[in-house]
């Protein structure tokens, strides 16, 4: 008898052990959700307008006359430039250019709804933009755009701009253009620079982040 009871015992042990061992788990199912907008609130106002001119093309190849409008309105409005990469020749004696009057202006731009000071890639053309005249016959005289400059007109500390535009404690940036104009460097343009409707092209800038 006491066998038994033993035997019992240890059985019921057994299964007391069982069931204590027994895990109930609940499974539910979580979802995971991103938005994601890398939209930059890229604006701007105004042209890239060079005022009126006087203009003359060279009779000699790669040569021409460039005038300079800085981004920092702070400088003169427009300046001769001597030496520039728009002109593979130079600046001769033939090739003219020269402010005579109008109101030269730099385009203005702003960015907003990005993170405070972050830093954007601001990237100007590298390469000249072409100004020509609607209505005129091909081999007509043309201007050159180029040597693209950017100045920041926003934060604590304005100040010229390659490569990097840093947003201010709200997210915001503000610089302006400018860039130099050049005569037609090819020799003896077929036609001259005609007192016509404005000479006109477009340029872009871009803004990364």
């Amino acid at each position: 008898m006491m066998k038994l009871n033993n035997i019992t015992k240890s059985v019921t042990a057994a299964l007391l052990v069982a069931v204590s061992s027994v895990v109930i788990a609940e499974t539910v199912t979580v979802d995971a959700t991103v938005t994601v907008n890398n939209a930059i609130d890229f604006q701007h106002t105004g042209t890239l307008d060079f005022g009126i001119i006087r203009a003359k093309p060279s009779t000699i190849a790669d040569e021409c006359a460039v005038l300079g409008l800085a981004a920092n309105t702070a400088t003169a409005t427009l300046s001769s430039v001597a030496i520039s990469t728009l002109c593979p020749g130079g600046a001769g004696v033939v090739a003219v250019i020269q402010s005579v009057g109008g109101v030269p202006a730099r385009p203005e731009f702003t960015v907003s709804g990005v993170a405070a000071f972050t830093d954007l890639k601001l990237e100007l053309p590298t390469t000249a933009t072409t100004l020509s005249a609607a209505g005129l016959p091909g081999g007509a005289a043309t201007f050159s755009v180029g040597n693209f400059t950017a100045y920041r007109t926003s934060g604590i500390t304005p100040g010229p701009i390659t490569t990097t535009l840093a947003t201010d404690n709200s997210g915001n940036a503000a610089f302006r253009v400018g860039a130099e104009i050049a005569t037609h460097v090819a020799a003896l343009a077929g036609i001259g620079y005609q007192d016509t409707a404005p000479y006109a092209g477009t340029f872009e800038v871009i803004v990364t982040y």
